[in-house]
Protein backbone atom coordinates (compact mmCIF):
# COMPACT_ATOMS: atom_id res chain seq x y z
CA UNK A 1 0.00 0.00 0.00
CA UNK A 2 2.91 2.67 0.90
CA UNK A 3 4.57 1.54 -2.20
CA UNK A 4 1.32 2.48 -4.28
CA UNK A 5 1.09 5.97 -2.72
CA UNK A 6 4.73 6.74 -3.19
CA UNK A 7 4.27 5.91 -7.14
CA UNK A 8 1.30 7.82 -7.09
CA UNK A 9 2.80 10.84 -5.57
CA UNK A 10 5.69 10.58 -8.25
CA UNK A 11 3.03 10.05 -10.92
CA UNK A 12 1.70 13.55 -10.03
CA UNK A 13 2.46 16.71 -12.17
CA UNK A 14 4.06 19.19 -11.15
CA UNK A 15 0.78 21.45 -11.75
CA UNK A 16 -1.25 19.45 -8.97
CA UNK A 17 0.90 19.18 -6.45
CA UNK A 18 1.19 23.34 -6.49
CA UNK A 19 -2.34 22.66 -6.10
CA UNK A 20 -1.82 20.51 -3.17
CA UNK A 21 0.26 22.58 -1.46
CA UNK A 22 -2.07 25.73 -1.85
CA UNK A 23 -4.63 23.85 -0.50
CA UNK A 24 -3.37 22.87 2.62
CA UNK A 25 -1.67 26.22 3.46
CA UNK A 26 -5.35 27.84 3.07
CA UNK A 27 -6.73 24.47 5.85
CA UNK A 28 -3.88 25.83 8.07
CA UNK A 29 -4.79 29.40 7.81
CA UNK A 30 -8.47 28.21 8.86
CA UNK A 31 -7.48 26.08 11.46
CA UNK A 32 -5.42 29.12 13.32
CA UNK A 33 -7.93 31.68 12.86
CA UNK A 34 -10.53 29.22 14.66
CA UNK A 35 -7.80 28.60 17.69
CA UNK A 36 -7.04 32.39 17.89
CA UNK A 37 -8.44 34.67 20.48
CA UNK A 38 -11.76 36.34 19.62
CA UNK A 39 -12.27 40.08 18.59
CA UNK A 40 -13.32 41.54 21.71
CA UNK A 41 -10.48 39.38 23.92
CA UNK A 42 -8.10 40.25 21.35
CA UNK A 43 -8.76 44.21 21.65
CA UNK A 44 -8.30 43.81 25.81
CA UNK A 45 -5.15 41.97 25.38
CA UNK A 46 -3.16 43.60 22.22
CA UNK A 47 -1.41 46.82 22.98
CA UNK A 48 -1.07 47.31 19.76
CA UNK A 49 -4.56 46.74 17.80
CA UNK A 50 -3.62 48.42 14.44
CA UNK A 51 -0.82 46.06 13.89
CA UNK A 52 -0.88 43.32 10.71
CA UNK A 53 1.54 41.02 11.71
CA UNK A 54 0.92 37.62 11.69
CA UNK A 55 3.00 36.55 14.09
CA UNK A 56 1.05 38.03 17.05
CA UNK A 57 -0.18 35.01 18.12
CA UNK A 58 2.31 32.44 17.12
CA UNK A 59 4.38 30.82 19.85
CA UNK A 60 7.46 31.82 18.47
CA UNK A 61 6.22 35.56 19.33
CA UNK A 62 4.23 35.29 22.35
CA UNK A 63 7.45 36.20 24.92
CA UNK A 64 7.83 39.24 22.54
CA UNK A 65 4.08 40.25 22.66
CA UNK A 66 4.04 39.96 26.62
CA UNK A 67 7.12 42.44 27.13
CA UNK A 68 5.77 45.01 24.71
CA UNK A 69 2.97 44.93 26.48
CA UNK A 70 4.37 45.29 29.86
CA UNK A 71 6.52 48.26 28.89
CA UNK A 72 3.45 49.51 26.91
CA UNK A 73 1.63 49.50 30.66
CA UNK A 74 4.47 50.59 32.09
CA UNK A 75 4.99 53.66 30.09
CA UNK A 76 1.39 54.34 30.51
CA UNK A 77 1.44 54.56 34.55
CA UNK A 78 4.92 56.88 34.44
CA UNK A 79 2.86 58.83 32.33
CA UNK A 80 -0.05 59.11 34.84
CA UNK A 81 2.69 59.49 37.20
CA UNK A 82 1.28 56.20 39.32
CA UNK A 83 3.37 53.94 40.22
CA UNK A 84 3.21 49.92 39.23
CA UNK A 85 1.58 47.64 41.84
CA UNK A 86 4.59 45.60 42.55
CA UNK A 87 6.72 48.49 43.38
CA UNK A 88 3.92 50.34 45.28
CA UNK A 89 3.61 47.49 47.37
CA UNK A 90 7.42 47.46 48.13
CA UNK A 91 7.27 50.82 49.62
CA UNK A 92 4.27 50.06 51.48
CA UNK A 93 6.01 47.61 53.38
CA UNK A 94 8.69 49.76 54.09
CA UNK A 95 6.73 51.81 56.13
CA UNK A 96 6.18 52.02 59.19
CA UNK A 97 2.64 51.03 60.43
CA UNK A 98 0.07 53.79 62.31
CA UNK A 99 1.16 52.05 65.39
CA UNK A 100 4.74 52.27 65.13
CA UNK A 101 4.61 55.61 63.82
CA UNK A 102 2.79 56.89 66.95
CA UNK A 103 4.88 55.26 69.27
CA UNK A 104 7.65 56.96 68.12
CA UNK A 105 5.81 60.13 68.26
CA UNK A 106 5.31 59.75 71.58
CA UNK A 107 8.64 59.06 72.44
CA UNK A 108 9.76 62.12 70.76
CA UNK A 109 7.25 63.91 72.79
CA UNK A 110 8.42 62.53 75.84
CA UNK A 111 11.47 64.20 75.58
CA UNK A 112 10.50 67.95 75.22
CA UNK A 113 10.03 70.84 77.32
CA UNK A 114 7.90 72.40 74.98
CA UNK A 115 7.99 75.16 72.48
CA UNK A 116 9.85 78.70 73.08
CA UNK A 117 8.07 80.94 70.19
CA UNK A 118 10.31 84.04 69.30
CA UNK A 119 9.02 86.87 67.89
CA UNK A 120 11.76 88.52 66.15
CA UNK A 121 10.07 92.12 66.54
CA UNK A 122 12.11 94.64 65.03
CA UNK A 123 15.87 96.13 65.01
CA UNK A 124 16.97 99.14 66.11
CA UNK A 125 20.27 101.56 64.83
CA UNK A 126 21.74 98.66 62.72
CA UNK A 127 25.05 98.93 60.73
CA UNK A 128 25.25 100.05 57.23
CA UNK A 129 27.03 97.08 54.88
CA UNK A 130 25.85 98.38 51.82
CA UNK A 131 26.65 102.29 50.31
CA UNK A 132 23.87 103.72 52.68
CA UNK A 133 21.55 101.24 54.21
CA UNK A 134 21.41 97.14 54.55
CA UNK A 135 19.58 94.68 53.86
CA UNK A 136 19.08 93.01 56.76
CA UNK A 137 17.77 89.24 58.15
CA UNK A 138 17.77 87.51 61.46
CA UNK A 139 19.48 84.00 61.98
CA UNK A 140 18.25 81.66 65.49
CA UNK A 141 20.62 79.00 66.37
CA UNK A 142 19.74 76.21 69.03
CA UNK A 143 21.71 73.16 69.55
CA UNK A 144 21.14 71.76 65.91
CA UNK A 145 18.37 74.07 64.79
CA UNK A 146 18.44 76.68 62.60
CA UNK A 147 15.73 79.10 61.69
CA UNK A 148 15.77 82.59 60.04
CA UNK A 149 13.18 85.04 58.80
CA UNK A 150 12.34 87.22 55.55
CA UNK A 151 15.34 90.03 54.06
CA UNK A 152 14.16 93.63 54.76
CA UNK A 153 15.87 96.06 51.90
CA UNK A 154 17.30 99.45 52.35
CA UNK A 155 16.33 99.68 56.21
CA UNK A 156 18.43 99.95 59.10
CA UNK A 157 15.24 99.88 61.43
CA UNK A 158 13.55 97.32 60.52
CA UNK A 159 10.44 95.51 61.86
CA UNK A 160 10.06 91.89 60.45
CA UNK A 161 7.51 90.98 63.12
CA UNK A 162 7.99 87.49 62.76
CA UNK A 163 7.39 84.59 64.74
CA UNK A 164 10.21 81.37 64.90
CA UNK A 165 9.39 77.84 66.48
CA UNK A 166 11.78 76.17 68.60
CA UNK A 167 11.63 73.04 70.19
CA UNK A 168 13.08 72.88 73.75
CA UNK A 169 14.64 69.16 75.29
CA UNK A 170 17.95 71.21 76.90
CA UNK A 171 17.11 74.33 78.20
CA UNK A 172 20.86 74.60 78.90
CA UNK A 173 21.36 75.36 74.99
CA UNK A 174 21.30 79.29 74.64
CA UNK A 175 19.43 80.84 71.73
CA UNK A 176 21.95 82.75 69.27
CA UNK A 177 21.35 85.19 67.48
CA UNK A 178 22.99 86.62 64.25
CA UNK A 179 22.22 89.20 61.93
CA UNK A 180 23.21 89.77 58.39
CA UNK A 181 23.58 91.91 55.33
CA UNK A 182 21.83 89.81 52.41
CA UNK A 183 24.28 90.52 49.74
CA UNK A 184 23.41 88.89 45.98
CA UNK A 185 27.24 88.38 44.19
CA UNK A 186 29.32 88.11 47.82
CA UNK A 187 29.04 86.37 50.61
CA UNK A 188 26.36 87.83 53.00
CA UNK A 189 27.78 90.68 55.56
CA UNK A 190 27.47 90.17 59.56
CA UNK A 191 25.71 92.46 61.12
CA UNK A 192 26.25 91.59 65.19
CA UNK A 193 25.61 88.99 67.16
CA UNK A 194 23.67 88.36 70.55
CA UNK A 195 22.70 85.56 72.33
CA UNK A 196 20.29 84.82 75.80
CA UNK A 197 19.74 82.62 78.30
CA UNK A 198 16.16 80.67 78.53
CA UNK A 199 16.61 79.13 82.11
CA UNK A 200 14.92 82.15 84.49
CA UNK A 201 12.17 82.05 81.44
CA UNK A 202 11.75 78.07 82.14
CA UNK A 203 12.12 78.52 86.09
CA UNK A 204 8.99 80.49 85.44
CA UNK A 205 7.37 78.68 83.02
CA UNK A 206 7.55 75.87 85.93
CA UNK A 207 5.40 77.34 88.56
CA UNK A 208 1.78 77.04 89.28
CA UNK A 209 0.41 80.92 87.86
CA UNK A 210 -3.07 79.32 87.31
CA UNK A 211 -4.13 82.02 89.96
CA UNK A 212 -2.16 85.01 88.63
CA UNK A 213 -4.16 87.63 86.81
CA UNK A 214 -2.59 88.66 83.36
CA UNK A 215 -0.16 91.81 83.38
CA UNK A 216 1.55 90.39 86.17
CA UNK A 217 5.15 90.38 86.37
CA UNK A 218 7.04 87.22 87.87
CA UNK A 219 10.58 88.19 87.32
CA UNK A 220 12.99 91.16 86.10
CA UNK A 221 16.50 89.85 84.70
CA UNK A 222 18.59 93.29 85.16
CA UNK A 223 22.03 93.52 82.38
CA UNK A 224 25.25 92.59 82.85
CA UNK A 225 28.14 91.60 81.38
CA UNK A 226 27.02 88.21 81.43
CA UNK A 227 24.18 88.52 79.47
CA UNK A 228 23.61 90.79 76.00
CA UNK A 229 20.38 92.89 77.69
CA UNK A 230 20.40 96.53 76.54
CA UNK A 231 17.80 96.91 79.59
CA UNK A 232 15.61 95.48 82.02
CA UNK A 233 13.88 92.37 80.71
CA UNK A 234 10.63 91.51 82.31
CA UNK A 235 8.82 87.67 82.36
CA UNK A 236 5.43 88.35 82.83
CA UNK A 237 2.17 86.12 82.27
CA UNK A 238 -0.66 87.19 79.39
CA UNK A 239 -3.31 86.07 77.69
CA UNK A 240 -3.13 82.99 80.25
CA UNK A 241 0.42 82.13 78.91
CA UNK A 242 4.43 83.08 80.01
CA UNK A 243 6.19 85.74 77.67
CA UNK A 244 9.19 87.77 78.31
CA UNK A 245 10.42 90.93 76.04
CA UNK A 246 14.21 91.58 75.29
CA UNK A 247 16.21 94.11 73.81
CA UNK A 248 19.65 92.60 72.74
CA UNK A 249 22.60 94.77 72.19
CA UNK A 250 24.74 93.25 69.18
CA UNK A 251 28.23 92.27 69.99
CA UNK A 252 31.20 92.30 67.00
CA UNK A 253 29.61 95.61 65.07
CA UNK A 254 29.65 99.19 65.87
CA UNK A 255 26.27 99.40 66.68
CA UNK A 256 22.50 98.03 66.36
CA UNK A 257 19.82 96.27 68.95
CA UNK A 258 17.26 93.70 68.32
CA UNK A 259 13.93 93.37 69.88
CA UNK A 260 12.47 89.95 70.62
CA UNK A 261 9.09 88.68 72.64
CA UNK A 262 9.27 84.86 74.07
CA UNK A 263 6.06 82.86 74.37
CA UNK A 264 6.01 79.11 76.06
CA UNK A 265 3.81 76.84 74.55
CA UNK A 266 3.27 73.59 76.37
CA UNK A 267 2.73 70.36 74.39
CA UNK A 268 0.28 68.09 75.71
CA UNK A 269 2.20 64.58 76.48
CA UNK A 270 5.38 66.28 77.14
CA UNK A 271 6.67 65.13 80.27
CA UNK A 272 10.14 66.70 79.57
CA UNK A 273 9.00 69.57 81.62
CA UNK A 274 8.38 67.38 85.07
CA UNK A 275 12.14 65.82 85.37
CA UNK A 276 13.73 69.38 84.40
Amino acid sequence: MGWDKASAHISMSHEERTNEKHVRGQVLRVSARSTSPSCACQKERDPFPNSNSSLYFTKKSSSLSTNKENSFLLGRHRKKGKIPPPISSCITSLLPSPREFHREKERMVEHLLGLLKVKVVKGVNLAVRDVSSSDPYVILHMGKQKLRTKVIKKNTNPEWNEELTLSVEDPNLPVKVNVYDKDVFTRDDSMGRAEFDIRPFVDVVKRDLSNVPNGTVVQKIIPNRQNFLAEESAIYKAEGKVMQDLALRLKDVECGEIELRLTWVTIPGARGLERY
